[in-house]
């Protein structure tokens, strides 16, 4: 199972799919200027995950630094135990909203059709 934050909720995988737009106009100007997308698809994990360690942390500390990203365990701020999280629940069914009508009559027409039709013919010989 995955280990919760400080705060108590799910830490993210180290993922760059979660970056937003906003993380990455932050992390170019704390880069200055240097493309974020070079680091992140360098294939050198360490700056992979140095790069999202500090686009997680300028979402809520803009003074944040590179080097202060390097110092940081990524444990500390990603799940790192490989597994997968569990699957969402699916909302209960049935909560106030109208049942839903199903109509047998095509099915019915169907399995008739399939089943063999009685023949005079079998009766006369």
């Amino acid at each position: 199972m995955t280990e919760p934050s400080a705060n108590g909720q799910r830490k993210p995988r180290p993922d760059v799919n979660l970056l937003t737009p906003n993380d990455y106009r932050r992390l170019r100007v704390k880069l200055d200027g240097r493309d974020p997308d070079e680091l992140l698809g360098s294939g050198v994990t360490e700056d992979i995950i140095q790069t999202l360690i500090l686009a997680f942390n300028l979402r809520a500390d803009p003074s944040f630094t590179w080097d202060q990203a390097g110092d940081i365990a990524p444990a500390s701020v990603f799940d790192m135990t490989g597994e997968e999280p569990p699957p969402p629940t699916p909302p209960p069914t049935g909560s106030g909203g109208k049942p839903r009508r199903t109509t047998g009559s095509s099915s019915k027409a169907k399995r008739g059709a399939s089943a063999p039709a009685p023949s005079s013919a079998s009766t006369t010989a």
